[in-house]
């Protein structure tokens, strides 16, 4: 995931800076206009209560702005997993969302007047421009992660995808063979044979479960590639393949003979899977 780029961070800079500049600056300046540092009688006594007032506040929140700094120099490195990013993301929202609380108590103090209260503005102005720049930022790390776990996910089904359908050619592939075998060998004595026995009894058996292996593979295989169209918010052509995946599932696990218990209790899980995408879609 990619960090902010250049204009983005010397924005942040500058909306930093200025916050520290007025945090720092804000007892001298307010001491400039009022005429002192310190109420020494028959002064304005007004003007220095609301400048002490002010400090206070903006003292307060310079505390958050410090754990902000410190939440920032803990940020994972580029590669760092999922969860690392994710630990650290949501610490850092909730830290902002504190922040941001504090500055709207800042801004809704009524206790300034005159220049008191146009520094107050200025400083909540700031305040929340560096707030909502951290909350882009944060929403930015939150949609890469979003777009990292995605792809992983995508990566992972065309994996499964190309395995399935490697298994369905190799089990083709023993059914064929099987076939060719169960074709060469010496026709046995005439009897009646029912539909599906082979040629010396246990090729036959071994092509029918190789049969029904195939084709809960091959429902499988529509299974993920509508697993996959969810990425892509392909609802018609999805629900078209979760319909002849169910469809396949359902032979195998209603069949009383042929699949192994095995491969049925397979389908039905898979069905059971189906039945709850399909709900939501």
């Amino acid at each position: 995931m990619d960090p902010l780029n250049k204009t983005e961070r010397n924005t942040s800079l500058f909306n930093f800076i200025a916050v520290y500049v007025i945090v720092l600056a804000l007892p001298l300046f307010l001491a400039f206009w009022t005429g002192k540092k310190y109420p020494a009688g028959g002064g304005n006594q007004k003007a220095v209560s609301e400048q002490k007032a002010l400090a206070d506040e903006m003292t307060a929140t310079q505390v958050f702005i410090k754990k902000m700094e410190e939440i920032d120099s803990q940020r994972p490195q580029e590669g760092a997993s999922n969860e690392t990013w994710n630990a650290w993301i949501q610490g850092a929202e909730q830290q902002n969302n504190d922040f941001r609380a504090r500055v709207d108590k800042f801004q809704k103090n009524n206790a300034f007047t005159g220049i008191r209260l146009t520094m107050r503005d200025n400083a909540c102005s700031s305040l929340y421009r560096v707030n909502i720049e951290r909350k882009n930022y944060l929403d930015k790390r939150t949609a890469l992660l979003r777009e990292r776990n995605e792809t992983a996910e995508l990566e992972r089904l065309k994996a499964e995808n190309a395995r399935l359908n490697s298994d369905k050619q190799n089990l083709q592939n023993n059914v064929n063979m099987l076939m060719a075998q169960a074709a060469g060998r010496p026709a046995p004595a005439p009897v009646a044979a029912s539909p599906g026995a082979g040629g010396g009894g246990g090729a036959g058996k071994d092509v029918e479960s190789l049969r029904w292996e195939l084709k809960f593979s091959d429902a499988n295989c529509k299974k993920t590639q509508a697993d996959m169209l969810e990425e892509y918010n392909a609802r018609p052509k999805r629900k078209q393949l979760y319909a002849v995946a169910k469809k396949n599932f359902e032979l195998i696990t209603n069949a009383t003979s042929g699949p192994t218990y095995a491969i049925q209790q397979l389908a039905n899980a898979k069905l059971e899977e189906i039945d709850r995408v399909m709900s939501r879609l």
